[in-house]
């Protein structure tokens, strides 16, 4: 019998929440201390991941309906004001786009 079936879902979710926890650099600690877990946590993932999940993340990301709305804010042309009233993960949702984006192209 493997390990994986006598696990709860619950129990695999904290197990993966640690040794992500353990795998933080010193930087990535002080970012969700900073910032918040969320976005320390999505940073790493954005991290490790290849071209392909980049793209998928991107668009994953720019198609829930509140980062649609924060684009559109974002790009009209009285922005700062309304911007700030987002809600924080809204805001990082729109960094951590722009952080895929870069290294999407970025050059290796």
């Amino acid at each position: 019998m493997k390990i994986e079936h006598c696990i709860s879902n619950s129990t695999k979710q904290e197990l993966l929440r640690l040794s992500q926890k353990l795998k933080r650099t010193t930087v990535d600690k002080q970012r969700a201390l900073v910032t918040s877990e969320y976005y320390a946590d999505n940073i790493a993932k954005i991290r490790l991941m290849s071209k392909r999940e980049l793209v998928k993340y991107i668009g994953k990301t720019k198609a829930k309906k509140e980062n649609k709305l924060a684009l559109k804010i974002a790009h009209s042309t009285h922005s700062a004001k309304v911007y700030r009233m987002l809600n924080t993960e809204v805001k990082y949702d729109m960094e951590l786009i722009n952080y895929a984006r870069n290294r999407l192209y970025a050059q290796v």
